[in-house]
């Protein structure tokens, strides 16, 4: 069970999750330039297939509590949101089952904190995608990504704390050569 969704927002839009009915994404979805998609804490976000994206070109504020966190994951991980494909135990979760979350130059005021995303990097990308440097990730779990944790493009953002990375098929953190550099000049003794 869950609830389906596609399409676009604009706007400012509130998704009150409930873990047990999580939101599924059927085909891509995409926050537009100038909307924000705010999820409350506990909110479950799944992916139907190795296609299925969020594109945030506008804002999404994630932010979750440590006790309830917010979690992006494939439809057929039963530990977030239940069984939502209807099969019991036939399939298994694993990494490349859903694309990724795609934050764009565009993209301002976003916000990850306390979630969870694990299962992704279908279609041959990462998990995360960050092309903006106004995002705060922070507190944020990224596993099991059947391609990298998380791609920075030719950007750092204005916040990445206290965030952990497991068992990704590639690197946890990718970003160009000049920017890490840069990175590591900005953050000694990290």
């Amino acid at each position: 069970d869950g609830f389906a969704v596609a399409g676009s927002i604009a706007g400012q839009v509130t998704w009150d999750g409930d873990d047990g009915f999580p939101f599924v994404v059927w085909n891509d979805l995409a926050v537009n330039q100038g909307a924000k998609l705010t999820l409350t804490p506990g909110t479950v976000m799944k992916f139907n297939d190795y296609y299925d994206t969020l594109w945030v070109n506008g804002a999404l504020i994630a932010a979750g509590e440590q006790a309830r966190p917010i979690t992006f994951t494939s439809i057929k991980d039963d530990t977030a949101g239940g069984d939502t494909n209807g099969d019991g135990n036939a399939s298994q979760p694993a990494g490349n089952d859903w694309d990724s979350l795609r934050f764009g130059n565009t993209s301002t005021g976003s916000v990850l904190d306390h979630a969870i995303i694990r299962y992704g990097g279908g279609d041959w990308y990462e998990s995360l995608y960050v092309a903006t440097r106004d995002i705060s990730i922070t507190h944020t779990t990224i596993a099991n990504s059947g391609q990298e944790g998380i791609r920075f493009d030719n950007v750092l953002p204005a916040v990445f704390t206290d965030n952990t990375f497991t068992a990704n098929a590639g690197l946890p953190v990718w970003a160009p050569l000049k920017m890490a550099s840069r990175w590591r000049a900005a953050s000694p003794g990290k």
